[in-house]
């Protein structure tokens, strides 16, 4: 999708670069996951029927969802008319094998009927096994690369320590793994910890040369939140580019996920450029500019005022506050995104 770098750079509002770094910066060209880069990952009892799941694909499309995981362990769907529906809602449907000891029998009926890869779960980086769902990382991409060429593994890494990460790298590199999504290693995050965090994790998606992907299951949410509320963890992460993993539980914790997935699209925030703008983190906000959006997080104690002039797009409120000027005011722990004059 992109690369990274620690070089100076400048926001779409200043040309100071001694305040500003550039975190992503997109390469330009398309690639086949920019458009269905937010992912939605089923649980059993969502998708225990062939109902279920159909009903299941029209509520994630209403709300601007472009993949779904679903776990192959649910062996009595109706593969064939799953696919069907879901390719008419141009969403893409990957088994998720991570609960599984054994290949699943449907695994490669899963491909045949046109499933876009494999999903093999969320693993921390000192328990993840050689062996996924029965099937080693070679083998399930033997299996991935029949299917079609754009299919994908998928794989959540949790871990302890950057170096950790970049351990693993190369075998993730070697294993052809294409997407990795992680989330902040310091929680709760901090403006000081997110602000360096951002720049590495991006740097070692780099290097294993996998999509940038962020883990916003409920579970991860909550534990990121401290400084920031869980909805301000949402708003934040949601800004980010590359792609974003949510759940059922983490899909309510925005006052409105479809208006942020909506604004995210429009903007193309997904293959934006990634710019920090360090001038204010002493004070305990962040900014951060995402092609024209710009994103503010306070991680201070106290309210940030936001002019009233029209560019606040949406926030993790659902109405910010005003002060006695008639101006905005953005509370502890909360984020909103602006358009950029």
């Amino acid at each position: 999708m992109g690369n990274t770098g620690l070089d100076a750079g400048e926001t779409p509002t200043t040309h100071r670069n001694d305040i500003a770094a550039v975190v992503y910066r997109d390469n330009a060209t398309i690639q086949p996951w920019d458009r269905h880069s937010v992912w939605y990952h089923a649980s059993e009892h969502e998708t225990s029927t062939t109902d279920e799941t159909v009903n299941l694909i029209s509520r994630i499309a209403r709300l601007g969802i472009n993949t779904l995981t679903i776990p192959a362990g649910c062996s009595n769907l109706k593969l064939g008319f799953i696919m069907s529906r879901a390719e008419k809602r141009s969403i893409r449907l990957l088994p998720d094998i991570s609960a599984l000891d054994s290949p699943p029998s449907t695994l490669k009926q899963w491909l045949d009927q046109g499933g876009w890869g494999i999903e093999l779960g969320f693993h921390h980086l000192t328990e993840l096994t050689s062996r996924i769902g029965g099937m080693s990382l070679g083998e399930l991409q033997a299996q991935v690369s029949l299917a079609h060429p754009e299919s994908v593994l998928s794989l959540g890494l949790w871990g302890d320590t950057l170096e950790q990460f970049d351990d693993f790298s190369n075998q993730v590199y070697d294993a052809y793994v294409h997407i990795v999504r992680s989330r902040p290693l310091n929680l709760p995050i901090t403006s000081a910890s997110f602000s360096s965090e951002i720049i590495q994790l991006y740097r070692l998606f780099d290097s294993a040369g996998t999509l940038p992907a962020w883990d916003l299951s409920a579970g991860s949410v909550h534990a990121t939140a401290g400084e920031l509320s869980p909805a301000g963890v949402m708003a934040l992460a949601l800004a980010l580019p590359g792609l974003v993993h949510i759940d059922a539980e983490s899909s309510h914790i925005p006052p409105s996920i479809r208006h942020i997935l909506r604004i995210r699209q429009t903007y193309q925030m997904a293959t934006a450029n990634l710019v920090l703008d360090r001038s204010r983190l002493a004070d305990g906000i962040v900014i951060l500019y995402a092609g024209e959006i710009e994103i503010r997080a306070n991680f201070s104690g106290q309210p940030d005022p936001i002019a009233n002039d029209g560019r606040v797009l949406t926030t993790s409120q659902i109405e910010l506050p005003r002060a006695d000027d008639g101006n905005l005011l953005l509370p502890p722990g909360d984020v909103a995104w602006l358009k950029v004059k």
